[in-house]
């Protein structure tokens, strides 16, 4: 039963956070298209304040349900939604200092650091059991894998990763 308490509190916020952007055709770019000093974009063009904003505020209503209906303490789950946001322009970054561009695929790297980072964000609040971050690392490259290839199938995003 904790197990599940914990994916929903904890998961859900993330997997929304990081799933929604794809949805809003954002236009400003987070890093305002500057060049970092290997004159590479910081994060790239597909990275927008409008896709972060819209992340954030799902995963912070998941964060809300969660706290309602599974007393899953509300600043966690918020904490989570920003770490997931984080993780994912951490992704970017590395992806552009080894000079991939915008759009190209890191499988591991892509999959894992939106769940990462709010993990490490949250533990000094939330530890987690072993067998949810078990699972976590488990399932969350698959489901990546899977909601990518169906957001290209429905023609939200432009590419199956």
């Amino acid at each position: 039963m904790l197990l599940l308490h914990e994916v929903l509190g904890l998961l859900i916020p993330i997997y929304l956070t990081n799933a929604l952007p794809v949805l809003v055709k954002g236009r400003t770019p987070i890093d305002g298209g500057r060049l970092f000093f290997d004159d590479q974009p910081l994060f790239g063009p597909s990275k927008t304040v409008e896709g972060a904003a819209v992340g954030i505020i799902g995963g912070a209503l998941a964060a809300v349900v969660a706290h309602f209906t599974l007393s899953f303490p509300f600043t966690v789950g918020l904490i989570a939604a920003w770490g997931a946001v984080l993780g994912d322009l951490l992704s970017s970054f590395v992806k552009r200092r080894f000079h991939l561009p915008s759009g190209k695929p890191a499988p591991l790297l892509d999959a894992i650091s939106f769940l990462l980072v709010p993990l490490l964000l949250t533990y000094p609040l939330y530890i987690p059991q072993g067998v949810t971050i078990a699972v976590a690392l488990a399932i969350t490259p698959l489901s990546h894998l899977v909601s990518n290839g169906v957001a290209y199938l429905i023609g939200v995003k432009p590419v199956p990763w």
